[in-house]
């Protein structure tokens, strides 16, 4: 069944689209369908990141609203997240501005942050804006409560940060849109529609998440390397108290990629398993296959990408000629983007994954006569 993701922009413009099958789909994706400002420079930066502070202030106001989600919580931070691997948080500037004033707001090492109030500047229509350019960072609300593991996180600090999020959101959707996600998703509180997904970031590579209630344990998912994890944030039958258990991942070997078949999986197949790689000597694994014209999109997976699942870190070229050369080897990332080719011509390739170094396998693409 048709699931409505909820991913998040800069400083929480979550974006409801529909996933496509799960083998295509990157979670948390994110791509705004709304237009584009006209561009502009501050700071000698073009198209910085802006945000509306009185949509943000919507965030502040549902954290205290819906606080008995999370009551040992001290204060609501925003996170923000480099989108692609190379970009520093070093030198973060943020501060919420307008013609007649300038407040700077303080940026943790870790790029999370406090949103102050100040009623002269959401009276006076100020911008949230950070000096990095659009599109190089997400970010997402942060609830930690007290005394909650480190390898943890409490199921009702995600439920409040997804009403944060939401709310924030409905600050920047008009009234039809408003009106046409409630039908949809059957009610006004997003966050407890069953065809809404929501998680957390897994705080280190991940083999498995656990939900834990006294006695009541389950595994929700397991992989290998897993980044992300969605959540039931919808079923009471998991109260606010229950916590979420990340297992880290024990190192790669070689034996990860031999004790099951592994596929190139993409858009020259409909992302199906009907390509299988296979073993050529103790550390390379190949599949030849015919490319159209075109970029085309993959990853090296496991059947059910979940314990492979082999990417690219940094997508910053897909939207030029790709992020794969031909004849050059590159290492894949765990967990990572679509790898995007374009190859200089129809024909056959050879796509050959040497893991020699099983945490970052080397993929090289070449052609065939």
């Amino acid at each position: 069944m048709t699931r409505l993701l909820i991913s998040s922009l800069f400083l929480l413009l979550p974006v409801l689209q529909l996933s496509q099958p799960a083998a295509a789909t990157e979670v948390p994706p994110a791509t705004t369908t709304t237009e584009e400002p006209q561009s502009v420079a501050v700071n000698g930066i073009k198209n910085p990141e802006l945000r509306s502070y009185r949509n943000m202030l919507a965030g502040l106001d549902m954290f205290e609203s819906k606080h008995h989600l999370a009551p040992t919580a001290d204060n609501l931070r925003f996170v923000l997240k480099p989108r692609h691997a190379s970009t520093s948080l070093a030198g973060l500037s943020l501060r919420i501005a307008n013609d007649d004033m300038s407040i700077p707001v303080e940026v943790a090492a870790d790029g999370s942050f406090i949103l102050p109030r100040d009623q002269a500047a959401a009276d006076g229509e100020a911008e949230l804006i950070l000096n990095r350019a659009r599109g190089e960072f997400s970010g997402m609300p942060r609830v930690t409560s007290a005394n909650v593991p480190a390898n943890m996180r409490r199921l009702g600090d995600v439920r409040l940060e997804c009403q944060v999020a939401i709310a924030i959101a409905k600050k920047e959707f008009n009234v039809l849109l408003r009106a046409a996600a409630a039908v949809a998703l059957g009610g006004t509180d997003w966050c407890l529609s069953s065809r809404v997904s929501y998680g957390t970031f897994t705080p280190f590579p991940t083999d498995s998440v656990s939900l834990v209630s006294g006695d009541k344990r389950t595994v929700l998912l397991s992989g290998h390397r897993l980044k992300y994890a969605v959540l039931p944030l919808a079923d009471r039958n998991w109260p606010d108290d229950t916590l979420v258990e990340f297992q880290p991942s024990p190192a790669t070997s070689i034996a990860h990629f031999t004790a099951q078949p592994i596929y190139l999986s993409g858009t020259m197949n409909k992302w199906d398993n009907s390509l299988p790689l296979t073993q050529v000597d103790a550390s390379n694994f190949s599949v030849d296959v015919v490319l159209a014209k075109g970029i085309s999109k993959f990853k090296i997976v496991s059947k059910d990408f979940k314990m492979v699942e082999l990417g690219v870190g940094d997508t910053r070229a897909n939207e030029t000629k790709g992020n794969f050369a031909i004849n050059t080897g590159k290492a894949l990332a765990w967990a990572g983007k679509d790898v995007w080719f374009e190859p200089p011509q129809a024909g056959k390739y050879s796509f050959t994954l040497n893991v020699a170094d099983p945490d970052a396998p080397v993929l090289t693409i070449t052609a065939r006569e």
